[in-house]
């Protein structure tokens, strides 16, 4: 499904900026944007678990630190 909204994206902007030697450089530089936004997103989505559990293991230090005094 990613690969045919990239191919959308791709005749896109190509269609919308010409068929000429720029609009073909338009074309992959925003396919190439397009790929590293998707991919960045899917790290993200694997990092976030790990963000979670050191919010909460943060949260009981303090829960910890808080009730020791």
């Amino acid at each position: 499904m990613i690969e045919l909204l990239m191919i959308f994206v791709f005749v896109g902007v190509l269609l919308v900026t010409g068929i000429t030697f720029m609009g073909f450089l338009a074309a992959f530089a925003s396919l190439f944007l397009f790929a590293l936004v998707v991919s960045f997103l899917g790290a993200l989505v694997k990092f976030v678990p790990y963000v979670l559990f050191a919010l909460f293991a943060y949260w009981v230090y303090q829960k910890c630190i808080a009730t020791s005094n």
